[in-house]
């Protein structure tokens, strides 16, 4: 029996594409991304919101912008997925979302055939760490880049804040945890998290929060002082200083 993912699609196309990391210890790296239709979470700052805020939904986001589910995802074959990815040149494979461990059993296939396509990829998930991975899927991905979720997301805490998936994530030496600062009161929610969870400082990342250059430019320099206050890794979003908010990038 074929397996199968439902991928974000772009005017009928999935949204497979080559880019750049643009955020993280991989920062600048050259990967094929491909993402994944569907989240468990509404975040009111989203830059992927056409991956969940379907029309017909009561969903709220800064965009103010519903999309039609039929339009904007598509069902592809694993196999499919993995004659597309390697098909590209980079040998970085990065699965992202919407939150792709809500497929998680037909990934540990894809990353399976990937892997057998070509033994020197590696695989990056990116996920909102509210979804404990199995042992299948960690004994498959390289490496786990886990986005918790703030107050500033405006998710309730006991939807976005899973003790148990945490605990896995931060129990695990190849999961780095991303924070998205808004505001330096964020800080104290970080703080509170790395105790709770016993993150090691050099797994941390913060991020501004913003989908537009200007917005980036406006936080980053603050950010990134407490970084340095804190011994936490600084990371941009390079893709938007680069291209902006643009699918595909």
């Amino acid at each position: 029996m074929s397996e199968y993912l439902t991928v974000s699609a772009e005017q009928g196309e999935p949204e497979i594409f080559s880019t750049i990391q643009g955020e993280g210890r991989h920062l600048g790296e050259p990967a094929t991304f491909i993402r994944l239709s569907g989240c468990n979470l509404q975040c009111i700052w989203c830059d992927t919101p056409y991956t969940w805020n379907w029309t017909g939904t009561n969903f709220e986001h800064n965009g103010d912008q519903k999309f039609v589910k039929e339009n904007e995802q598509i069902t592809l074959a694993v196999g499919e997925a993995v004659n597309r990815i390697t098909g590209k040149t980079a040998e970085r494979v990065v699965i992202t979302g919407g939150e792709p461990l809500i497929q998680q059993t037909n990934i540990v296939e894809l990353v399976k055939q990937l892997k057998e396509a070509n033994p020197n990829i590696r695989v990056e998930i990116e996920t909102n760490g509210s979804i404990a991975p199995t042992n299948a899927l960690q004994e498959q991905i390289d490496q786990f880049n886990v986005s918790v979720k703030l107050r500033n997301s405006t998710m309730p805490e006991k939807k976005r804040l899973k003790p148990r998936a945490l605990k896995t994530f931060a129990e695990m030496p190849n999961a780095d945890f991303k924070f998205v600062i808004d505001t330096p009161d964020d800080l104290q929610q970080v703080l509170t998290l790395q105790t709770d969870y016993d993150i090691p400082t050099d797994r941390i990342y913060l991020m501004p929060q913003g989908v537009s250059q200007e917005e980036q430019v406006a936080k980053s320099q603050w950010v990134a002082d407490i970084c340095k206050q804190n011994n936490f890794n600084f990371t941009p979003r390079l893709h938007i200083a680069l291209w902006g908010s643009k699918r595909g990038t």
